[in-house]
């Protein structure tokens, strides 16, 4: 329960709520850009562009960075995580 944690570990609770809230916003919802007007995308009105990594774009590092911040609240949401169980997809309730 969160009222029986201490402050950090509440304000690390909830700061990982946002996080996987505003990831799961920009990752799930089409929006548009043009310039500094943001708009969302009615379905079916956005096209997809396939194409191969052709260059490492600022865009790629963004991204990047912006998983950066998932390794460090598994890390100290779930202590008891071990890399290896879960690349071998085992319970780590063991």
């Amino acid at each position: 329960m969160p009222w029986d944690k201490s402050v950090p570990q509440r304000i690390t609770l909830y700061s990982a709520v946002f996080y996987f809230f505003s990831v799961a916003v920009l990752c799930f919802t089409p929006l548009k850009f043009i310039g500094h007007h943001v708009t969302p995308l009615l379905s079916g009105v956005g096209t997809v562009h396939l194409q191969a990594l052709q260059g490492l774009d600022p865009t790629f590092y963004l991204n990047i960075i912006m998983a950066v911040p998932l390794g460090i609240y598994y890390g100290l949401l779930i202590p008891r995580a071990n890399i290896l169980k879960i690349f071998l997809v085992r319970d780590i309730s063991q």
